[in-house]
């Protein structure tokens, strides 16, 4: 006996802001264009927190992103997502996500 096939369901639509990393923006690093990396100082006065986790690797590519969501966003969405951006950030340092 066959299952009924109830064919392809659309997935749905979730409409929110990007606020991990992306393949398609890890994959553009080097041609972004006009917008300017933040320096660290800047990202943690962002972030509200005076140290953060994380190799210099792992701490250049946190001021990209930030400086992404920063352009994408604004920097009062990046100030309202603190909490959330600080648990993204923990969970790659932790699993070492970044080479």
């Amino acid at each position: 006996m066959q299952r009924p096939n109830p064919g392809v369901q659309p997935a749905p639509v979730v409409m929110y802001r990007q606020s991990v990393p992306s393949t398609l923006t890890a994959n553009i690093k080097k041609n972004r264009g006009t917008m300017a990396d933040l320096s660290l100082p800047e990202v943690l006065s962002l972030l509200g927190v005076q140290q953060i986790k994380g190799s210099e690797k792992e701490l250049k590519m946190l001021c990209i992103r930030i400086g992404e969501l920063v352009e994408l966003n604004g920097e009062d969405w990046v100030r309202q997502n603190r909490p959330g951006l600080m648990e993204e950030w923990e969970y790659i340092v932790s699993h070492r996500v970044i080479d």
